[in-house]
């Protein structure tokens, strides 16, 4: 977590950051949650934005040494942007798909099978208030919580073919917009041979949108 917390527009905030999931696998999804406290102050509205050229967060970075960022040459083309109410009473949690920072397919070359790695990643997060106008206040420049944790992740090339194949079968059964859309973002930002399996079997879906997306993603 931010030591101290991280001053912004007369408060203070602080950032915790940490793995959804116990068991992290090479070549797998990686969610983690973010979790922002008001330390001190009266309540604010934190801008959370989102890019339409790469469909994550456009308020957090994540870097860690040896790995890329996937979308470092992408073209932003707008996005969408809404503010999120934190108080003290009230946290804000947002999810962050590390796929989508990192290229964490990187390691299926440099960890043997059976091994794991140890990734140290640091999560930058901007930290911009949005006012309300009856206010007055002005919105000033943007602060930025950071905080650095350690994933570690085990290479089982097998269980991660298994589980993009489940993966896929869950979408085929039809599920609600928002679950599909959640689990495409996975497969499509595992850059991995290791999801070939599940697009192959994606190519069949009844909806055109999602078998073309399986198509393209086939080598």
């Amino acid at each position: 977590m931010t030591t101290g917390g991280v001053p912004v527009a007369g408060r203070r905030l602080a950032m915790a950051c940490r793995p959804e999931s116990e068991e992290l696998l090479a070549g797998g999804p990686v969610w983690l949650a973010a979790e922002l406290r008001l330390i001190e102050g009266e309540p604010i509205g934190l801008v959370a934005g989102s890019s339409r050229a790469s469909g994550r967060s456009t308020e957090y970075r994540c870097e860690a040494d040896g790995l890329r960022d996937p979308f470092a040459d992408a073209v932003e083309i707008g996005g969408v942007e809404t503010t999120r109410r934190l108080s003290s009473a009230e946290p804000v949690r947002e999810e962050l798909l590390l796929n989508q920072f990192l290229t964490l397919e990187d390691l299926l070359t440099r960890v043997p099978e059976g091994a794991t790695a140890r990734v140290d990643v640091r999560c930058r997060r901007r930290l911009l208030v949005d006012p309300p106008e009856s206010s007055g206040e002005p919105p000033g420049e943007p602060a930025e919580a950071v905080d650095e944790i350690a994933v570690t992740l085990r290479r089982d090339d097998a269980r991660v073919r298994e589980d993009y194949l489940a993966t896929a079968r869950t979408i085929l059964a039809g599920v609600v917009d928002t679950v599909r859309n959640r689990l495409l973002i996975e497969l499509t930002c595992a850059r991995s041979p290791l999801a070939g399996d599940a697009w192959q079997l994606l190519t069949s879906h009844p909806d055109p949108v999602v078998a073309g997306r399986a198509r393209q993603m086939l080598p």
